[in-house]
């Protein structure tokens, strides 16, 4: 198709990711990417590449992923989002949709991102929420916690927590903000950075739990960040994905600063999380 019949539009999606093999297309189950660029094919009568701002792991969820795709010029981009809608699975919802100059890219485009991380702490969890938080009752002293979320504040190397396999990146991570917010039996804790490694939130929260338990000391821990600790710190856990949220992408211009947000109405949002102002997590 010439450049001059298609354009670029940006989605921004909200997704239970339970039922899906993470976000980009895989050839073993069926994914996020999978679904909405299977949709588009049939809305635009043509297969459609979707780019998306992050790349979540199987059982992740997403309240502001955002992607971009190229649309063509005869359809009518208002229309997108309900289209999308009336034709994806239950588990995804577009909110929002709007045109992209050429040059924008969901994933390149971005300054930073912010995922949190949900812990219930009750003595037993109810089974209806067991793919959407992480249950540690035995957590210890929140205050070392947030301690140690005030070390991470800054450029650092996380080799030490990111995937083994995560070769030919750089381990170096600016983190701008981590929080810790605590409502009734669910403790939220966040980060917003200028980029993420693999399991790099699953592996920090999971050490932060054991540094509430003392069987990680916080010097260690920021011994470890300073590079002064070359091994990996004892007792690191890698977290299970259920519990992780991708929260917002951030670029240096919204590109939905002047679109008509859609009714979120039927999105995936889970009865705990109206408890809290998700603004909280990202300022």
């Amino acid at each position: 198709m010439p450049i001059d019949d298609q354009r670029k539009a940006s989605i921004l999606i909200s997704y239970d990711g339970t039922p899906f093999y993470g976000w980009q297309r895989q050839a073993n189950g069926i994914t996020v990417q999978q679904s909405i660029e299977d949709v588009l094919e049939t809305l635009f009568q043509k297969k459609t590449t979707v780019y998306g701002a992050g790349r979540t792991d199987a059982g992740v969820h997403a309240f502001g992923q955002t992607a971009h795709f190229v649309i063509p010029t005869t359809f009518k981009l208002n229309k997108l989002a309900h289209s999308m809608n009336s034709m994806l699975r239950p588990e995804i919802k577009i909110i929002n949709c709007a045109e992209v100059p050429p040059n924008f890219h969901a994933r390149f485009s971005a300054v930073s991102k912010t995922y949190f991380y949900i812990i219930n702490t009750s003595k037993i969890l109810t089974p209806f929420l067991r793919n959407y938080c992480c249950h540690a009752p035995d957590i210890g002293d929140l205050s070392r916690i947030e301690e140690a979320l005030t070390l991470l504040i800054g450029e650092h190397n996380f080799e030490r927590f990111t995937a083994a396999d995560a070769v030919g990146e750089s381990p170096l991570r600016k983190i701008l903000s981590a929080k810790l917010i605590k409502v009734g039996d669910f403790i939220f804790i966040s980060f917003t950075a200028d980029g993420f490694l693999r399991y790099l939130v699953r592996t920090l929260t999971g050490t932060l739990i054991k540094i509430s338990q003392k069987n990680i000391s916080i010097s260690d821990f920021e011994a470890s960040l300073n590079g002064e600790i070359t091994r990996p710190l004892p007792c690191t856990l890698k977290m299970d994905p259920y519990g992780l949220y991708l929260l917002k992408v951030n670029y240096d211009k919204n590109p939905f600063a002047r679109a008509e947000t859609q009714s979120t109405a039927g999105a995936p949002l889970w009865p705990f999380i109206k408890e809290i102002d998700l603004c909280r997590l990202s300022d």
